[in-house]
């Protein structure tokens, strides 16, 4: 199973399950939209992310390295 999490037009995150369709034609048909991808999981596996997904891995693993050391 793909999900794909996005942030729609009014910036909120969200989530969408695909099961009968591909993440890559999911992509293709959000590229002249306001909708920005954040991150893609193919069967829970961290397959795209986007730069502000980026960000948040960076910090989140910052924080634990500060509460493990």
């Amino acid at each position: 199973m793909t999900e794909v999490f996005y942030h729609n037009t009014y910036n909120q995150l969200q989530q969408i399950r695909l099961h009968n369709m591909d993440a890559a034609a999911f992509v293709d048909s959000t590229k002249d939209s306001a909708i920005r991808i954040f991150c893609i999981l193919e069967n829970g596996i961290i397959k795209s992310g986007s730069s502000d997904f980026a960000n948040v891995e960076a910090a989140l693993y910052s924080s634990l390295l500060n509460i493990l050391c």
